[in-house]
Parts: C-alpha cells; sequence; structure tokens
C-alpha cells in the first residue's frame, strides 16, 4: 500500500509538477500529512529523488517501528485468563482481578483486564436483587 501511495505521488509529481498530496490521500483513504510523512521518508532515502523504481523498492517503503509501549498482555495470556474464568460456574462468580492474580497476571491494572474481556464479548451483569432506596 505504501509504494502505491508514493507511486501516485510520483504520478502527480510528473504530470502536474507539485504532488497533491491532499488528493493522494483521499483517493487512498490516508491522511494528507501521511502521505506526504511517507513520501518525504522515501526520498530521503534514495541517492536519486527522480528514480521511481528506487522510491519504490521494498527497503525503502517498508513499515516504520510500531509506536507506544508493547501490549501488557499478549494474546496467550488473553486465553489463559478467559479459559480459567470460564472454568466453572464458582469462577465464573469470581471479580476479574481475583481471577487474573488466580493466573499470576496481578501486575495487569483493572481496566486492562476489563478491556480484554470486553474485547472478547465478556461482560458483567448489574446485580439484579439489590435494590437501592
Amino acid at each position: 500500500m505504501r509504494g502505491a501511495l508514493i507511486g501516485a505521488v510520483m504520478t502527480e509529481l510528473a504530470t502536474k509538477g507539485l504532488p497533491n498530496f491532499s488528493e493522494v490521500g483521499r483517493r487512498f483513504g490516508y491522511d494528507r500529512d501521511t502521505v506526504r510523512h511517507l513520501y518525504n521518508h522515501a526520498k530521503k532515502n534514495v541517492s536519486d529523488p527522480n528514480d521511481v523504481r528506487q522510491m519504490l523498492s521494498v527497503e525503502n517503503v517498508k513499515p516504520s517501528k510500531r509506536s507506544g509501549a508493547p501490549k501488557a498482555l499478549s494474546d496467550a495470556d488473553v486465553d489463559r485468563l478467559i479459559a480459567h474464568a470460564m472454568l466453572n460456574q464458582e469462577q465464573r462468580g469470581k471479580l476479574w482481578m481475583r481471577i487474573a492474580e488466580e493466573c499470576e497476571l496481578a501486575h495487569v491494572s483493572r481496566a486492562t483486564i476489563y478491556k480484554e474481556f470486553h474485547e472478547r464479548g465478556y461482560g458483567r451483569l448489574k446485580n439484579l436483587t439489590t435494590v437501592r432506596i
């Protein structure tokens, strides 16, 4: 996809003299700044900026490293957590944080545990027997 974006920018450059990053971004569903960043990154890493083949080479348009912190829980951790939570009726009634402690995942925040359960389609019902006055 990155190669197609850069190719479209190069086409704009060849036909109109100036690349229209907004137009290329609209065509591919990307923001103008993303297209400009990819083009400038590719242009910076080649010896001849007018050589389209060199700009579109696989090494030049490879994705950049992921930004941000690594995930707190791997997919295997989440699978193990859910399997432990759904083991039997007693386990299903426990708090998810208690289950995380039993799985030795107590270092993970409550919000992360709940987010992972909800992403997998699990939820908690409110206690309907309690009446608040």
